[in-house]
């Protein structure tokens, strides 16, 4: 599937009033709509962001639309730690802003997929496919090592600025090779800007049980497994949805959708198009 010999979209930015207070989006606006929109949903604790190179490029035949999920980002915070449910409601309510006539696809990267699921099972109406960068059925044991690594867990600081440096080191831990360090300097700054509640999300994230979830999906799904922290996890989805469509990316970790954008826009809209019973490996 290419976008090749369509104009660029027009990109801007917004604030979506919602029953869960102002959403911050990024949206890229077509001249013609060829396929449905698209909602992207970060992973945590980043924003928006990292789809810009996607907007760019999927957003020339579809409406694109990659809001920040509520307390990250520039999006309101939630008045107290949330459940998964509360994303998924404010970004289903944040998507039919912009278009609530259409059934959506919805691509979800790490928390952002297991908000996708459950979009899919608590507003089936508006999904009609999704496609998960990873998919994130971790064990006890894998939760407690994000744990002792600060994931999840509320933020201390100190003055000496260590706790600044354990996260820039996080950023780096699964970096995709060759990355610009000033783009992981800029994916730091997303952390940053959460604050002290920049751990809700994964802490709702680790809460939620996918395995239960998946099963009970009825859209078409597709799963990109990135080389990164979440590689062995994703793995699992192989044995819940042996129809999905599961692609094994190696190559790829953090930062990859700004890293190689052509390569990522091109799977992601084929992957979306249902365009890989010949090129892509069923689970």
């Amino acid at each position: 599937m290419t976008t090749a010999g369509h104009p660029p979209p027009r990109l801007f930015r917004r604030y979506v009033d919602t029953a869960w207070g102002q959403v911050h989006c990024r949206i890229a606006e077509p001249e013609e709509r060829r396929f449905p929109p698209l909602l992207c949903l970060h992973m945590s604790p980043k924003s928006g962001w990292v789809y810009e190179p996607l907007l760019e490029r999927l957003g020339r035949d579809r409406l694109v639309v990659a809001p920040d999920t509520p307390g990250f980002g520039m999006s309101d915070a939630p008045p107290e730690p949330p459940g998964l449910g509360y994303y998924t409601d404010a970004l289903a309510a944040t998507a039919a802003h912009f278009d609530a006539k259409s059934v959506w696809h919805v691509l979800g990267y790490h928390t952002g997929s297991l908000i996708a699921a459950d979009m899919a099972l608590r507003h089936p109406a508006r999904v009609a496919r999704l496609a998960m960068i990873s998919a994130p059925l971790t064990t006890e044991a894998e939760v407690a090592e994000f744990h002792r690594l600060g994931v999840g867990q509320p933020r201390v600081w100190d003055e000496a600025g260590e706790s600044l440096l354990s996260l820039w080191r996080l950023v780096l831990r699964w970096r995709i090779k060759g990355l610009a360090l000033s783009l992981s300097a800029r994916s730091l700054a997303d952390t940053l800007i959460s604050g002290d509640k920049g751990w809700w999300g994964h802490q709702a994230a680790f809460a939620f049980d996918l395995a239960d979830a998946l099963p009970r999906i009825t859209q078409p799904l597709s799963i990109i497994n990135p080389g990164d922290d979440l590689c062995e996890a994703s793995r699992r989805a192989r044995a819940i949805r042996p129809d999905a469509v599961f692609v094994e990316k190696p190559e790829w970790s953090h930062g990859f959708i700004h890293h190689c954008p052509d390569e990522a826009a091109a799977l992601i809209g084929a992957l979306l198009a249902g365009d890989h019973d010949r090129d892509f490996e069923r689970g």
